[in-house]
Order: structure tokens, then sequence, then C-alpha cells
């Protein structure tokens, strides 16, 4: 009997001190060590959070005061060009609103809108089209250029000055089936840094009877002046 109860006794104790020994690690927990866990968590969902992809497939995002485009010219006289700003295709053979020779976007340098698109073929069209429509472009604007097909047969010296007062060093070059994208503005008294030609060669054309497809990308300022 005296033994049943000592056993009985033991069983007790031994009860009571492993219950001692759980709660007592459950409250060992240091308030620092998960104050630097939740640190680690947040600072592992920031890094990992989605950032903004660059507009017009950049290689990164422009500031704040600057407007993102792409430009790219035909390929011979088959694939058309394509005209991106501001992260939207503006121009392109998806939109039907292109054509062989010169197509140009107009837009505001300080509001970003696209004031209008028009394309003028330089092989069979007339010249006047497009002098007209250059010179109705009031100053502050942004002028983005993509050739297809031919760009310069009637091209006349006039129309060449105009894009050069638009910031144009090319131009004055540019000759039969040249490839040419170019981003200027109105009103400005400088050079564009945003300009490139690929010239017609037989040696070294990709295509039979056409240069390379020539394309450009940056970041155009908001401020012209």
């Amino acid at each position: 009997m005296r033994c049943r109860y000592l056993l009985r006794c033991g069983l007790l104790l031994l009860i009571v001190l492993l219950t001692w020994y759980a709660v007592s690690n459950s409250l060992l927990i240091k308030p620092e060590v998960i104050s630097q866990d939740k640190v680690i968590s947040q600072d592992k969902v920031i890094s990992q959070a989605p950032s903004h992809d660059p507009k017009c497939a950049l290689p990164k995002s422009c500031d704040i005061n600057q407007f993102a485009f792409y430009l790219q010219t035909g390929a011979a006289n088959v694939l058309g060009p394509k005209i991106c700003f501001e992260g939207e295709v503006i121009m392109s053979g998806v939109h039907n609103n292109i054509g062989h020779g010169l197509n140009i976007a107009v837009i505001d340098a300080e509001s970003g809108k696209i004031e209008k698109t028009d394309y003028f073929n330089m092989y069979s069209g007339k010249p006047e089209d497009l002098m007209q429509f250059l010179l109705a472009i009031k100053p502050g604007k942004i002028v983005l250029v993509a050739s297809f097909d031919d760009s310069a047969t009637k091209l006349t010296d006039d129309i060449r000055e105009v894009f050069a007062k638009m910031g144009s060093t090319l131009i004055k070059s540019l000759s039969f089936r040249d490839t040419w994208v170019f981003a200027g503005a109105t009103g400005i008294e400088h050079t564009s840094s945003f300009e490139k030609m690929v010239k017609n060669n037989k040696a070294t054309n990709t295509y039979d009877g056409w240069p390379e497809i020539a394309d450009l990308a940056g970041c155009f300022p908001r401020k012209l002046y």
C-alpha cells in the first residue's frame, strides 16, 4: 500500500516537472529575435515586389521630367515601321496608320498628348503635302520620325531645312532608300542627340536593295528650351 502511494506521488511530481519545463520554454522566446525576423520578412517582401517595367521596352525607366520613346524603321518595302511613346505604340502596321515614306508623330512636349500622326510617300507623293504638314507644327512640339521603303526621293532642300531646324544633322545626307529614325522638336536651337541612319549600300545591305532596320530608343526631355 505504501509503495503504491509513493509511486503515485512520483508520477504526479514527474507530470508537474514536465509541465513546468514546457511552459518555461514557451516563455523564453526573446522579443528581439521576433523583431529581427519581422524585419527580415519585410525586407524580403520589398525586394520581391514587382517593379514597373520601363516604357517602350527601354532598358531602364525614364526620369519624371522625360518621355520614353522607341522608333523603328520599316524592313525593305515589306514590314512597316513602329513608333512607341510613353509605353504606347502609336504608329504601326497593327494600327493601320503607317505608309511608305516618312511616318511622323507630333506630340505636345509639356503634356505628352499625341496631337497628330501621318505618313508621306517620298517616292510618288507630293512634297508640298509634307511641307505643309511640317510648317503647321507649332513650337514646343516633339516630332518623331521613322522611315519605310524610300524616304528621300521627293525631299526638297526646304523640307530638309525644316527638319534641320528641329535638330536633325543627318537629314541633309539622307538618300534613296536610306533608313532613318529621328526624334526632334520644333523651336529648339540645338541639335538633337536622338537620330540614326543606315545608308543604302549594295555591299552592306541586309535586304536585297535595302539596308538593315534602324531603331532608336531614349528618354526625351519635357523641357525643350
